[in-house]
């Protein structure tokens, strides 16, 4: 036994004062998490770091400490940090659960998709193959630039035959198998380089109307995202609650953002309801960040929800079952 903790100091030696270090950012991690959130700037840089990292420097300091008897008391808190941060993973981005059982509805249920498809880097026929393997009644693609082929009519034709589409926005597209009866979409600019695309369409799919919303944010860590979440919660509130409602797409925030509170007053989150695995979307090669969402409102029944990895975008694609009340 002594011989295996000498060689355990000796592998942990080279990093010093690490521990600490550890027990310092968990504690501020977690001040962060449930207090200012991403509200303010300087908190924003440890609001958005992945928690993996976290947890693996935390099991880091644990082993660490273990090795020095002397300081066990630095091992139990280390511990402890750790508990609470896997405590933020079980709560917020991890679900054990799978589909729900649909009661109260009417009509046959609709699978729906919303994917970042990376500007169609990977080759729109394979990406659209992808999104037809799951024979989806609704597809919401965010930076679908497919507005730039010379013949976009004729790809839509082509590779989704029975669809509707709508395409304010060109990197926003909406398909439907059903009728697209009013689209609506707008840039929201707060800086030259910072603004949010959202395409706002009413559809009627399965003879039942809806209203979906799709939207994408450019990232800033530098700036004040309010103007651009407040202008979306007044859409949410334009557009009503008296029909069934999804908002969906890549928000470039993770679940817990305290711009995203306004939103869950609203509505409610997929993930949340019938969600399996983990929420973490992006970057798809080794998922860290939870920032692809959909939500929900009371008409509708979320009964199956999941993120699947795919090699032909950045993001993951979202793939959900729904019924409506």
């Amino acid at each position: 036994m002594r011989k295996v903790n000498a060689v355990i100091r000796a592998l942990f030696v080279p990093f010093g004062f690490l521990p600490e270090v550890i027990l310092f950012g968990s504690a501020v991690y977690l001040l962060v998490r449930f207090t200012v959130r991403d509200t303010i700037v300087a908190a924003r840089y440890v609001f958005y770091l992945p928690m993996p990292v976290f947890v693996a420097a935390c099991f880091v300091g644990i082993v660490f400490r273990l090795a020095q008897r002397r300081r066990m008391w630095a091992a139990l808190v280390t511990a402890a940090a750790l508990a609470a941060l896997l405590f933020c993973v079980w709560t917020d981005e991890f679900r054990p659960g799978g589909s729900v059982a649909a009661t109260d509805i009417e009509g046959a249920s609709l699978k729906v998709v919303t994917w970042n498809i990376h500007a169609g880097r990977a080759g729109w026929e394979k990406i659209a193959g992808r999104i037809r393997q799951e024979d989806p009644d609704i597809v919401m693609l965010v930076e679908a630039y497919i507005s730039r082929s010379p013949d976009r009519a004729g790809v839509w034709a082509k590779e989704f035959p029975g669809y509707e589409v709508a395409n304010e926005r060109g990197p926003m597209t909406i398909l439907v198998k059903g009728r697209v009866r009013m689209t609506k979409g707008a840039e929201i600019r707060v800086a030259p380089f910072y603004l949010s695309r959202y395409l706002s369409v009413e559809v009627e799919v399965d003879g039942r109307p809806l209203n979906l919303i799709l939207i994408h944010p450019t990232p800033a860590f530098d700036r004040d995202s309010g103007e651009i979440y407040g202008k979306l919660v007044e859409l949410i509130d334009r557009v009503g609650d008296e029909k069934p409602l999804i908002l969906s797409g890549d928000f470039n925030t993770p679940p817990n953002s305290a711009y995203l509170a306004p939103v869950r007053e609203r509505l409610r989150s997929a993930f949340e309801i019938a969600g399996r695995g983990f929420a973490y979307s992006w970057p798809a090669y080794l998922p860290m960040f939870a920032i692809d969402h959909t939500f929900v409102n009371r008409h509708i029944q979320v009964t199956d929800y999941c993120i699947e990895h795919t090699n032909l975008s950045d993001h993951c694609i979202q793939i959900m079952e729904i019924s409506l009340r």
